[in-house]
C-alpha cells in the first residue's frame, strides 16, 4: 500500500508540474527517479529492522543510476527548451482531451510500469536476510552494474556528441 500511494503522489506531482509548464516531457525525468523512490519506500518500510550491506549497495547503485539518467534527461530538456516531439505530437493528436490522456495513458501507466519493473527493489529490503557481502555473485553483480552504467553513460555521451556535431546535420 505504501508503494502504491508513494508512486501515485510522486507521478501526480510530476503531472501537475507538466500541466503548469505545458510540457509533459517532464515524465522522462520522473521515470529514473521513480526507481529510487521505490527503493527508498522499501527501505523505510522494512519489516526486518535494518538494511544489510548487500541491500545498501543496491540502493547506492539505484541512486547513482537514477540520478545520472534523470539528470541527463532533465539537462537535455532544459537545453532544448521545448516539449519533446513525441509528447507534442500526442498533444496535437489528442486535442482537448490531451491533459486527461497524458494523465492516464502516460503518467499513471508509467507509475504502474515502474512498480512492475522495480518491485524487486521494494522487496529487497523487506525480506532480505543478514547475508554478509562478499560472495562471488555479489562481485559479479557489482561488476555487471559498473559495466552497464558505463555503457549507458558512454552511449549517451557519444549520441550527444554526434548530434551536436554540425557535420552530422542533414
Amino acid at each position: 500500500m505504501e508503494l502504491a500511494l508513494s508512486l501515485f503522489i510522486f507521478f501526480n506531482v510530476f503531472y501537475f508540474i507538466g500541466l503548469m509548464k505545458k510540457d509533459f516531457s517532464i515524465i522522462d525525468t520522473a521515470w529514473g527517479l521513480s526507481f529510487l523512490l521505490i527503493y527508498v519506500v522499501g527501505a523505510l518500510t522494512t519489516t526486518k529492522g535494518s538494511i544489510d550491506t548487500r541491500s545498501l549497495l543496491v540502493g547506492v547503485f539505484t541512486f547513482v543510476w537514477a540520478v545520472r539518467l534523470s539528470g541527463y534527461i532533465f539537462y537535455r530538456s532544459l537545453k532544448t527548451g521545448k516539449e519533446d516531439y513525441r509528447y507534442a505530437a500526442w498533444r496535437e493528436e489528442w486535442g482537448e482531451k490531451a491533459n486527461f490522456n497524458f494523465y492516464i495513458r502516460v503518467y499513471m501507466l508509467q507509475a504502474v510500469l515502474a512498480a512492475a519493473v522495480a518491485y524487486p527493489l521494494f522487496l529487497l529490503n523487506r525480506f532480505s536476510t543478514e547475508v554478509v557481502f562478499g560472495t562471488a555473485l555479489d562481485y559479479v553483480g557489482t561488476l555487471l552494474f559498473i559495466m552497464g552504467f558505463l555503457f549507458e553513460a558512454i552511449a549517451d555521451y557519444q549520441k550527444n556528441t554526434f548530434k551536436n556535431d554540425l557535420m552530422n546535420k542533414g
